[in-house]
This record gives structure tokens, sequence and C-alpha cells, in this order.
């Protein structure tokens, strides 16, 4: 697991991919890592906790490896980037990421790949 604030204003880490085993990506892991631009997410995740990539704001391409959401604390976990950027979910599975509420998400658009 990436516990709460493992990672936060971590102002140099431009990408990252979890590491294949994680279940869970705790609240505000990742926040405030403004140069953080790519994320991988592999298919062990279950949860992502409340602001776990909030004010991520370079964020750009975020990928899912499961056709099962992870279940998200709220929206909250990926606001702040500045502009549009993509979720990217394998194919057949974006009614089920539009149904976990990953399609309220701000500024991002799901894709699949």
């Amino acid at each position: 697991d990436i516990a709460e604030g493992t990672y936060i204003n971590c102002y140099s880490l431009a990408e990252i991919v979890i590491p294949a085993g994680t279940a869970s990506i705790d609240a505000e892991a990742f926040r405030s890592c403004v140069s953080l631009s790519r994320v991988v997410i592999p298919a062990s995740v279950e949860y992502i906790g409340a602001n776990a990539f909030r004010e991520c704001l370079g964020l750009a391409y975020v990928r899912f490896e499961s056709s099962t959401p992870p279940e998200l604390e709220n929206v909250s976990a990926f606001e702040g980037p500045l502009r549009d950027y993509v979720i990217y979910v394998p194919a057949g599975s974006i009614s089920a990421y539009t149904s976990a509420g990953y399609s309220n998400i701000p500024n991002a658009t799901l894709e699949e790949y």
C-alpha cells in the first residue's frame, strides 16, 4: 500500500508506475506533486483515498490496468490539474468506471485503450 501523505509535495516526481501488488493508494499520497504528469495504476489497486492525486497540476495521463475500477473515496482524489487530461481504462470498461464516479472527475475524460 502507499500510505497517506507518502509523496505529498514531492515536486520533482514526474511519473509513477504504482508497483503491482499495491492494494490501496491512501489519502493525500501524491497530493501537490506539481510535476507529476503520468500515472499508471495496476490491477491490484482496489481503493484510492481522498485527495490522493489532488493538486497534481501537471497531470496529463492516468492509466488503469484493471477492468474493475478501484473504489474512489471521492472525486477529490484527482482534482486539480489545470488542463484537460485523459484517464485510460481497459477496453469494455468505460461503463464500469462511469458508474464508479470516474466520469465526475473535473477536467478528466475517460478513454479506452
